[in-house]
């Protein structure tokens, strides 16, 4: 499967991507106004919580207690080869480290460059560019062209550049990313919160 730009499969290509960020209807959004980065939730008669690093609270509280999960991670291949794949739904562009991609045969590009925010303190410059075969569960190829630059951690950062013409969705109640036609991969370190004796059942049948 080839990753054009511009183009989206599974979740993604259902979605009109021209409302993803828009107001919802019957907002108005001053157009000088940056919304905050974190939204005051209130509720009436509760005090306003404070957020302690690792305390979980909603759901998490009582299907992970003790647990902490800094990353979504899987295993899958690029180029065939065994990486750890790390899904970053906050990156736009993705990464493929450069030693690993120098030991893999990977030509690069090197007269490409991008600059990068949010890896480390200062901006990060990308290596080059180079295109990649990924394989997910097994079985579903994508052929994507990809920065390189030096990693750690992981083989590769998939960012959402990836994610959304692959028609990728993370699900972190389940613990899994899933795929076009509800194919599931765990993320690593996580166990599936439904055993394979969980059914979908509808409300309306039963009314």
């Amino acid at each position: 499967m080839d990753l054009n730009p511009g183009t989206s499969r599974g979740y993604w290509k259902q979605q009109d991507p021209d409302l993803w960020f828009s107001p919802t209807e019957g907002e108005s959004v001053s157009p000088n106004h940056q919304p905050s980065l974190v939204a005051e939730c209130k509720r009436t008669g509760d005090p306003s919580p404070e957020l302690l690093p690792g305390e979980p609270r909603g759901y998490w509280k009582h299907h992970a207690p003790g647990k902490w999960f800094w990353q979504a991670k899987i295993t899958g291949k690029i180029n065939n080869e065994k990486a750890i794949l790390l899904l970053d739904t906050g990156a736009e562009v993705s990464i493929v480290d450069s030693t690993f991609a120098q030991q893999r045969g990977c030509y690069v590009d090197i007269s490409q460059s991008q600059d990068c925010v949010g890896i480390g303190e200062a901006v990060y410059s990308t290596a080059g560019r180079t295109r990649i075969k990924i394989t997910l569960a097994g079985y579903l190829v994508y052929l994507f062209d990809i920065w390189v630059g030096d990693l750690s951690g992981q083989e590769a950062i998939l960012g959402m550049d990836f994610m959304v013409p692959a028609g990728i969705r993370l699900d972190l109640a389940d613990g899994s990313l899933c795929l076009p036609d509800e194919v599931r991969i765990q993320l690593s370190g996580r166990r599936q919160l439904y055993n394979d004796k969980a059914r979908v059942v509808r409300l309306d049948q039963h009314l």
